[in-house]
Formats: C-alpha cells, structure tokens, sequence
C-alpha cells in the first residue's frame, strides 16, 4: 500500500490546487457529479420510450446523433434531465441504466463548459423558494 500512497504523494505534490480540482471532477461518475452540483435544481429520470412519447411529447430528444421527439412505438429508453419538472431533454439509448447516465453526462458537460450556468439556477431557485414563502404568508 505505501508505494501506491508514495506515487500518490509525489504525482499531487506536483500538481497545482485548481488542477487538483479538476481532475478529481473528472474521476467522479456523471450521476454523482449531477447530484451533488445541481441537486434541488436537475434531476435525471429515465423512461421507456413508448411511454415517454406519450406523455412527454414535444421534448427534444438526441438520438442518433440528431434530434427528434420518442417514437410511440419505440423499444429503447429515454434519459431525460429536468427542473422542476419542466423537462429540458432526452437522450435515447438502448438501456435505461446507460440513458440516464448519458443524460447526466451531458449535464455535466454543459456545467464545465459554462461554470456561471449552476449558479444563475442556485440564484433562480433562491428566488422561486422566497416567491413561494412569501405567497404562502400572505395567505395565513
């Protein structure tokens, strides 16, 4: 055990605090990264896609490299990231365990490409919960 710790050490000693950060962010699993990061804000939910089509219609959906809406009678899965129950979109795949990981994959990719977009939703949140408090007082 200690000459894996001994690499450990020499390989973090060299590495730069924000570079610390960054590749720790890329050895965590999407899922992980969605839920802590955006928790209360997404979710990622999968759905078979006849079901989806169904009740979901008209969210976009990527799917073989373009995107289209679930198809009624489709066989595969649907991952779709939401707020507030507001679905946003979908990525189709053939499993359910892969199509929700896609999906949270995606998110994460657009957290990393616009790192201000986490907070702009943690502000709107804010927002929304004193909207809603504020309206629940005046109706006491």
């Amino acid at each position: 055990m200690k000459p894996i710790v001994d690499a450990l050490t020499r390989t973090l000693s060299r590495i730069e605090s924000s570079d610390i950060k960054s590749k720790a962010r890329a050895m965590v699993h999407p899922k992980q990264y969605v839920h802590e990061l955006a928790g209360g804000i997404l979710s990622v939910k999968s759905w078979r896609e006849e079901i989806f089509a169904i009740k979901k219609s008209g969210c976009p959906v990527w799917k073989d490299g373009i995107w289209g809406e679930g198809e009624r009678d489709g066989s595969n899965f649907i991952g779709v990231i939401e707020s507030y129950g507001i679905e946003l979109i979908g990525v189709e795949e053939k499993s359910s365990h892969v199509a929700r990981n896609r999906a949270c994959a995606i998110t994460m990719e657009v957290f990393e490409k616009n790192p201000d977009l986490i907070d702009t939703l943690k502000s709107f949140t804010q927002l929304f919960k004193t909207e809603v408090a504020e309206k629940g007082k005046d109706e006491t």
